[in-house]
């Protein structure tokens, strides 16, 4: 308990008896006694403004206050042992001061930078700044050898100290258990009076207020933006190693190539989702050819249309010797499925090192035996990372997008570390807003951290110079043709009057029975001998729907 109209003599920083009470209630009763002391002097061998900032109501009416800095002696068990060939006494302990001297300032910087970022504390630093610019206060520090005494010396007509085991730091001054005692008017005093004079002579000046400046400084937003992205992707930009292989190329498939690899290092699987057209497979490829560049096996699934075509030309030119096979081949595998299936795979499942899943939509219901349960099935046991390739990972809702990730997020805290506790609860709560008006903040964290998803038009800003080699080996400007749209008006009226009306009454009168039935283009509707099948028209749907996106992905695909 504070001790009112008394020195302070015991002080350990336990019910109410803290240090920077202990003092300012001693400095106020001297002030109001007209015994301000002429000077404050403080040693302490470690600082912060907080520590300060927590006396300074009754240390500016103080004539002066004399700081003086030192460094804490490396504990006993930490010590260097001296080794062959390092000096002998006294300079290996010298050497030792002045490593713990820039650790002294080093865990300075790091303590300012972790400073709350609060009106207090800027009130509290700029109080701090005021006051070292002033003549009221002076701060030397010793260098000449480990210095752990703390004391505070009050001087003038009524001298005295208090010492112990408090640094001036807030922790020091007010939470931690210490052990402080006070002496006043004794021969002590001038002792420990002349003992400060000696290092205080042997210090040299410190600019504390330097520290803490850069505090203040002003910096644009633009350079607030820079710093948060370097934080965010410096050492993704740093670990960057151009290293081009045989397989071409551009700078943005390379800068996907780098970033698919680090998620995967991360996560053990990544989510490919860049535009149509921007080279999906040629990342694959090149993240493919990684791996057999370290001796890898890797295992290729993709629908047998891309499996026959594109794949295999891809695969064979730029020799990547990998087992490709298609979404059927694989749940029909004996591996999945026992003696009933075929040998599909040339190796066990457990040799392969990567998976690489085109089309990777395809495995967005997670209740499909034949294709998510195999797929998981095969990822179970070792690991194995996973590559997914898919221009539209959303299909039918956020969901598809969800459970995709799932086969390598597979704890729902996988991305606790970026304050996602629960994946599922974040989607959940996505698919409770409006898709016209969902913030982008919801899912974005998850995005970033799994999936390489760059646009078109991020491509042609960011990449406007890019190149690829040509077939002829030379560096080809990369042109992304820009779509004119024409429009032709036209009229079939003066053609065939009526037309259109007669038509429409012939398909969908307005009584009876159709004149025109197209009955040939869907025969299924009149079968022989048996009751019309409504799965037969669904699956027709199905098709007319799965051509439908083939043309809109692409003319080719649309071909194939």
């Amino acid at each position: 308990m504070e001790r009112k109209g008394l020195k302070p003599t015991f002080v350990d920083n336990q019910e109410g008896n803290t240090l920077s009470s202990a003092i300012k209630r001693h400095l106020k009763e001297l002030r109001d006694e007209g015994q301000t002391p002429d000077e404050l002097w403080i040693s302490t061998a470690y600082f912060n403004p907080s520590g300060l900032q927590s006396i300074a109501k009754e240390t500016q009416h103080v004539g002066k206050v004399k700081l003086l800095l030192g460094a804490e002696p490396t504990p006993e068990s930490m010590r260097p042992v001296r080794q062959p060939g390092d000096p002998h006494e006294p300079e290996l302990t010298n050497r030792v001061v002045v490593r713990a001297l820039k650790e002294l300032i080093d865990g300075l910087k790091r303590d300012r930078d972790y400073l709350p970022f609060d009106l207090e504390t800027d009130r509290a630093v700029k109080t701090l700044l005021e006051f070292l610019a002033s003549d009221k206060i002076e701060v030397r520090r010793y260098e000449g050898n480990f210095l752990h005494a703390k004391a505070f010396i009050f001087r003038g007509d009524n001298r005295g100290l208090v010492s112990g085991s408090s640094n001036l730091t807030y922790a020091g001054m007010n939470t931690n258990l210490e052990l402080n005692l006070g002496h006043y008017g004794d021969p002590l005093v001038g002792q420990v009076e002349t003992w400060f004079e000696d290092l205080w002579e042997r210090a040299v000046p410190f600019d504390l207020s330097a520290l803490y400046n850069e505090m203040l400084l002003e910096v644009m937003p633009y350079m607030v933006y820079l710093r948060v992205l370097f934080e965010l992707y410096g050492e993704e930009i740093e670990l960057e190693q151009d290293d081009d292989g045989e397989i071409p190329v551009t700078s943005f498939q390379k800068h996907g190539r780098f970033r698919a690899e680090r998620i995967l290092e991360k996560y053990g699987g990544v989510l490919i989702a860049d535009g149509v057209g921007l080279g999906k497979t040629f990342i694959a490829g090149d993240l493919i050819r990684k791996y057999r560049d370290n001796r890898q096996r890797v295992l290729l699934i993709c629908p047998a249309s891309l499996r026959d075509s594109e794949w295999q030309k891809f695969l064979n030119k730029y020799q990547l010797l990998v087992d490709c096979v298609g979404y059927e081949q694989l749940a029909n595998d004996v591996q999945f499925v026992g003696e009933d299936g075929k040998e599909h795979l040339n190796n066990s499942i457990d040799d392969y090192s990567l998976v690489v899943v085109d089309e990777a939509h395809n495995y967005r219901n997670p209740d499909t035996p034949t294709r998510a349960a195999i797929l998981r099935q095969l990822l179970q046991g070792k690991r194995r990372d996973i590559v997914f390739l898919t221009a539209t990972p959303v299909n039918n809702s956020l969901w598809d997008l969800y459970h995709l990730l799932r086969f390598f997020l597979k704890q729902d805290a996988s991305l606790s570390d970026l304050g996602i506790r629960s994946i599922r609860s974040r989607f959940n709560e996505a698919m409770g807003e409006d898709p016209f008006n969902l913030n982008p903040d919801m899912l974005y964290p998850i995005i970033d951290a799994t999936t390489v998803k760059r646009t078109r038009k991020f491509i042609k800003k960011h990449y406007a110079n890019d190149t690829i080699p040509g077939p002829d080996g030379k560096p080809q400007l990369i042109r992304f043709p820009k779509p004119h749209a024409l429009t032709i008006n036209y009229s079939l009226d003066n053609v065939l009057p009526n037309f259109f009306d007669k038509f429409r009454d012939y398909l969908m009168p307005s009584s009876g029975v159709p004149l025109l039935t197209m009955a040939r283009y869907k025969p299924e509707m009149y079968p022989k001998g048996k009751k019309y099948n409504t799965r037969d028209t669904a699956i027709v749907g199905l098709l007319r729907s799965i051509m439908l996106k083939r043309f809109e992905s692409s003319a080719y695909a649309f071909r194939s």
